[in-house]
């Protein structure tokens, strides 16, 4: 998935922080995007902002769109509400047949107090937002990507195949060589001349629809947002660090469950990032155990998950983010 054009992505926790920073990096991309989240005009604004803070695409194809749609991650109903609603009207989602092609589970909610102090209603609401959320995500995102036939919108075709011949070097025309039922023709020589240099040709043809075909087609990418907290101990964070936990363990298997079918499964493991869920954090005390002395940005995860999205090879990959923290 080395270009995003005219791909769909749908992001949990969009409307701020790291779901918000990675939304705006798709969307500039030539990516649709639609929000995921619980308040309604959280989302707008973050719609707004995407839209007031990105330049024009120099593309030939219609631009890409940004929406939003407020989901309860926890809820099952509320996922295959979502899911059923993207394919009866598909061009509310993107301009083609909206199929799914990129997940990125960023909702969470933190913890801030021992687990002996911690309500039960609180610890349900922890492993529910922070792992059953992300879990529910990848099973029903991921059925959908599995599942999932190549478009039948000639418009998405073409654009598919120019992606693709731009990728491989080739161009869009056919390099001064005319191609007829599997045979390679020099344009200007008869057929039966250059005998060699035609078998030649065919070769190397054949070669390159080889590299096409290996391994497994792509069918989506999903990116989990778990924490540093996963591996690292801190006081009050108990429950939080769990749910994390399991997130890596989710996209670890499911790197090879999902992997087989041609759905890349990737984590990032942020560790102190502005936002606002830790504002009041960035104290003297915890800069200092952090080796380059500061907080992360959002921007800085979003570079990391446009890296995981990208790369074709990218599976299986827990990427720290920590400024170096994990090594202390």
């Amino acid at each position: 998935m080395r270009s995003l054009l005219n791909k769909h992505a749908l992001i949990t926790g969009g409307g701020s922080g790291i779901g918000l920073a990675i939304a705006r990096r798709l969307y500039a991309e030539g990516c649709s995007v639609t929000l995921l989240g619980r308040t309604e005009s959280t989302l707008e604004r973050a719609v707004q902002s995407i839209l007031s803070s990105s330049s024009s695409f120099d593309i030939t194809a219609p631009p890409p769109s940004v929406s939003h749609r407020t989901l309860n991650v926890q809820n099952p109903a509320s996922w295959k509400a979502l899911l059923r609603q993207i394919n009866t009207y598909p061009t509310s989602f993107s301009p083609s047949e909206s199929p799914i092609d990129i997940l990125v589970n960023a909702a969470g909610v933190a913890q801030r107090r021992p687990l002996v102090h911690l309500p039960v209603e609180e610890v349900d609401a922890l492993i529910d937002t922070n792992l059953k959320g992300t879990v529910l995500g990848c099973k029903l995102v991921g059925r959908a990507m599995i599942r999932r036939r190549p478009s039948s919108s000639p418009r998405r075709k073409f654009l598919d195949e120019v992606v693709t011949k731009e990728e491989e070097g080739e161009g869009t025309g056919t390099g001064g060589k005319v191609v007829e039922e599997g045979k390679v023709v020099e344009e200007g020589k008869e057929e039966e001349g250059g005998k060699g240099e035609k078998e030649g040709e065919k070769e190397e043809e054949g070669k390159k629809q080889e590299k096409k075909m290996e391994g497994v087609r792509e069918r989506g990418v999903i990116i989990n947002v778990a924490s540093l907290l996963a591996q690292k101990g801190v006081v009050g964070t108990s429950v939080y660090a769990a749910a994390k936990a399991g997130v890596v363990g989710l996209t670890t298997s499911l790197a090879n469950e999902y992997g087989r079918s041609g759905v890349r499964v990737n984590a990032i493991l942020p560790g102190y990032i502005e936002t606002d869920m830790t504002t009041d954090l960035k104290v003297p005390f915890i800069l200092q155990q952090i080796p380059l002395r500061r907080f992360g940005t959002a921007e800085e995860v979003a570079d990391a998950a446009m890296f995981l999205i990208k790369n074709p090879y990218a599976n299986n990959c827990i990427l720290n983010l920590d400024g170096g923290l994990s090594a202390v």
